[in-house]
């Protein structure tokens, strides 16, 4: 059966994805429910969602394969061998750090491969704690999915929802709305709709951020949650991304050095990016205003209309520019606001809010020829 206690496709695969083919089906989440005990290994829970994947590859229709077995029988391991996209986790839900016993394995280690029951009810902060061993599986065309965004449901602040959204970008992960496209509100299409963020997900070299940094001596909420984390990774053109996350339960200054933001490409500041300048840009110093994202909302019949808006607001549509061609034109929407430098070997610090994040592309302030960086398009 379905997760829905509907009829399901197990040992109904072939006839199945012919079905899909036939109804131009584009994209197939496969779940975990009710698999007849076909599950508790590796290799047992592989060949169930291969015999689907070899299925759907026989129609010669391309359908994007999303696998959904919450994280169980070291999926992050083989996923990438079958499908193009693999849950992580059990089941978020909105709430940005509010543990929860329906998602398991969470009081001792979050982390843990072993938990043989992810359950749901699973927080923003409880997932990032999940995938961090994990993050660098992901490769273009392989996804690790950190369940839907929970953007606009109204469980969390508007800090809170950004700091989701950005960690979910940042990390790669497919980015599906949860929220009702019908009731949408203008403060979470502002979210969701943020160029300079997306710019992240869409970023051609296509690798995840990974947590350089985890710090849980800090002031804890009534439930004993409380941590703060430092997330970075590679963009093309040379760029970094760089975000400070505050799950604390205060305000905290929070300071990133390079050795650690480069720590992937050498420790100690054996990386040549730290013996660099670099141009620090804020992607959320400039979102789109309230009233465009009410106007998209009420008046847009149709993608003409929505082109109009846009335009007339001077925001970027990537219905009309790719986030590849994009990024290769410098185009400033996606690059965000300039607002500091970090000199060689040094660091960025910054005031974070509680239960937010701060995020920035950093930019390299010469290039390898010697030459400045065109940080704005008017200087090109």
């Amino acid at each position: 059966m379905t997760c829905a206690r509907g009829e399901g496709s197990l040992d109904h695969e072939v006839a199945d994805a012919q079905s899909f083919a036939e109804f131009s089906i584009d994209y197939l989440k496969y779940d975990n429910c009710y698999s007849k005990g076909r599950a508790g290994s590796a290799s047992a829970t592989f060949a169930r969602y291969e015999t689907m994947a070899e299925a759907l590859n026989k129609t010669g229709r391309p359908i994007v394969y999303s696998l959904c077995n919450w994280g169980e029988d070291f999926v992050m391991s083989w996923g990438v061998s079958i499908a193009n996209s693999w849950r992580i986790s059990g089941d978020i839900y909105d709430s940005f750090s509010r543990p929860d016993d329906r998602c398991s394995c969470t009081e001792n280690d979050p982390s843990s491969p072993w938990c043989v029951s992810p359950g749901a009810h699973c927080s923003v902060l409880t997932i990032l704690n999940k995938i961090a061993p994990y993050a660098d599986r992901g490769q273009p065309g392989g996804w690790q999915d950190l369940d839907a965004l929970e953007v606009g449901l109204g469980g969390m602040t508007d800090d809170e929802y950004i700091a989701h959204f950005s960690l979910w970008a940042a990390l790669k992960s497919p980015l599906l709305i949860g929220a009702d496209l019908r009731t949408l509100s203008p403060e979470a299409l502002v979210i969701l709709n943020n160029p300079a963020v997306l710019a992240i997900s869409q970023d051609v070299l296509g690798v995840p951020a990974t947590r350089v940094e985890r710090n849980t001596d800090v002031p804890k909420d009534r439930y004993g949650v409380g941590e703060t984390h430092i997330w970075s990774g590679p963009l093309s053109g040379g760029d970094q991304v760089l975000i400070f996350l505050n799950a604390a339960n205060t305000d905290l200054e929070m300071v990133a050095y390079l050795e650690d933001v480069f720590v992937g490409q050498g420790p100690s500041c054996s990386a040549p990016q730290c013996n660099q300048d670099w141009v620090v840009h804020d992607l959320w110093g400039s979102r789109m205003d309230d009233k465009v994202a009410k106007e998209l909302l009420e008046n847009s019949k149709s993608r003409e209309d929505a082109a109009r808006i846009l335009q007339a607001a001077n925001h970027y549509n990537a219905s009309s520019l790719p986030y590849k061609e994009g990024l290769e034109k410098l185009d400033i929407r996606l690059l965000g606001t300039k607002v500091d430098e970090i000199s060689a070997r040094g660091s960025l610090s910054i005031k974070v809010k509680r239960h937010s994040a701060k995020v920035f592309r950093l930019r390299p302030k010469l290039g390898i020829t010697g030459k400045r960086y065109n940080h704005f398009k008017d200087e090109l």
